[in-house]
């Protein structure tokens, strides 16, 4: 079985993080729903987007693997495929999302400052509206990059200079790891 071919492993491993973010996005519809003063509510959709960005560059940083990565037994890897990646290619990685989101809060700031954090306001938004449509038409890209090239990299791979590989080692099994350490021949097969 060919090492890049994780198509489907990507896939579900993201499903697998969404399900673990599930009481988080719960909470968060809550506290929307039910918003409290405009600081606590600032405080809070910015916890939300950070650690909602944070989890995949802190793991994939330490580890390689979120752990949707590690059930489905995949690892990033820097380009060469000798170390995992650093921290500044797992933020590069996640370039694409961290922007979107960061539009997103600035603009959710803005409507709560000026009062007009409704779900009526956030709906109607045309600014969300091209946000969720940029969104999109970033996991497309990224698609068909992956599809388009041998080692199945994606365009944040290659923005980060990172590759996705399947791997038979488990999240459990890298705890002592750090970004910088060489990786044996048995770590990413």
């Amino acid at each position: 079985m060919n090492r890049y071919s994780t198509f489907w492993r990507r896939f579900w491993a993201e499903w697998i993080d969404v399900l673990i973010f599930l009481p988080w996005f719960l909470a968060h519809h809550f506290v929307l729903k039910h918003p409290p003063k405009a600081a606590v509510l600032i405080c809070w959709v910015t916890l939300y987007f950070l650690v909602l960005r944070g989890y995949k560059v802190v793991l994939h940083a330490r580890f390689g693997q979120t752990a949707g990565k590690a059930v489905t037994r995949i690892r990033v890897m820097n380009i060469a495929e000798d170390r995992l990646p650093s921290i500044k290619q797992a933020f590069l990685r996640e370039i694409g999302s961290i922007i979107l989101s960061a539009c997103t809060l600035g603009y959710w700031i803005y409507l709560i400052t000026t009062h007009n954090f409704t779900a009526k306001a956030r709906l109607a938004s045309i600014f969300l509206s091209i946000l969720f449509k940029l969104d999109f038409g970033w996991i497309v890209m990224e698609f068909v990059t992956m599809m388009t090239n041998k080692r199945r990299r994606a365009i944040h791979d290659f923005i980060a200079s990172t590759v996705v590989v399947r791997t038979t080692i488990e999240l459990a099994t890298v705890v002592g790891l750090s970004s910088s350490a060489p990786l044996d021949s048995q770590t990413a097969i």
